[in-house]
């Protein structure tokens, strides 16, 4: 199986990295998307510390970062699986809507992991969207929908449900 993750903060990557150790995952492509480079070196650091390979750096800037992550996806095939650092994240589900798999994986990344149960299967978004980013995303054909079935790693006390399977960390 080859799995495919992207992750944009220190706490996701020790998410997937106990994910990785949990279900014994050897074959990975990572994507690291980044904000500053303090950010990075936390997290390349700890890359080092768990032994977890890094595949690719994006800088995380508006517009660009997504033709970053085109030229990724041109490149992957044979993608079983989806691990998103970020449920909430519209890079990181942009990736997701690239591949067609029903194995997607959440992180916990400590942050609204929570509210998950009340945005998935659903069209709500949990930001504004502005009507010129909405038309930016419609002319680059940048898809961002979330899923309607995921797999929750999280130490979170979240009860399974049709849309949700929940596995501890």
């Amino acid at each position: 199986m080859k799995s495919l993750a992207i992750i944009s903060s220190p706490l996701q990557l020790l998410s997937l990295g106990e994910f990785i150790f949990q279900g014994n995952l050897k074959n990975y492509f990572l994507i690291i998307l980044y904000k500053n480079k303090q950010e990075l070196d936390q997290i390349k650091s700890m890359c080092n510390f768990y032994n977890v390979k890094i595949s690719s750096i994006i800088k995380g800037r508006k517009l660009f970062q997504y033709l970053s992550l085109r030229l990724i996806i041109n490149k992957l095939n044979n993608v079983n699986q989806i691990i998103l650092g970020n449920f909430f994240s519209d890079p990181h589900i942009y990736i997701l809507n690239n591949f067609k798999t029903d194995d997607i994986v959440v992180l916990d990344d400590g942050m609204v992991v929570h509210k998950i149960p009340n945005y998935i299967n659903s069209k709500k978004k949990i930001l504004t969207q502005s009507r010129l980013r909405n038309l930016i995303f419609s002319f680059f054909n940048i898809k961002v929908q979330p899923p309607s079935k995921i797999r929750l790693f999280t130490i979170f006390n979240i009860k399974s449900n049709r849309y949700i399977k929940v596995k501890r960390n």
